[in-house]
């Protein structure tokens, strides 16, 4: 079976040479989103990781320019066992 790392990563944008984070959304509901929504994006993450589909997975979901998801799971190089972490960075 073929192992694939998928990541998508927007820890912060790059303007002019300054990097900026992201902040982190307090309350889900005036962003229009719902815990059962991101439970569903972390079970489709665990998923894909059970089937062994990918070798591990980073996710970030922003809306009105504030975090409402960040996770990473699974591995980002198998040889060396470095687990994926949030601020991991991969070629593409």
């Amino acid at each position: 079976m073929i192992f694939l790392t998928a990541g998508i990563i927007v820890l912060s944008m790059s303007v002019f040479g300054q990097s900026t984070q992201l902040p982190v959304a307090s309350n889900l509901d005036s962003h229009g989103v719902t815990k059962d929504q991101l439970e569903s994006l972390s079970n489709l993450m665990s998923e894909a990781l059970d089937r062994e589909q990918i070798a591990g997975c980073s996710l970030l979901v922003a809306r009105r320019g504030e975090v409402v998801f960040r996770k990473a799971m699974g591995y980002a190089d198998i040889e060396s066992k470095r687990p994926f972490t949030t601020n991991a960075l991969l070629p593409i």
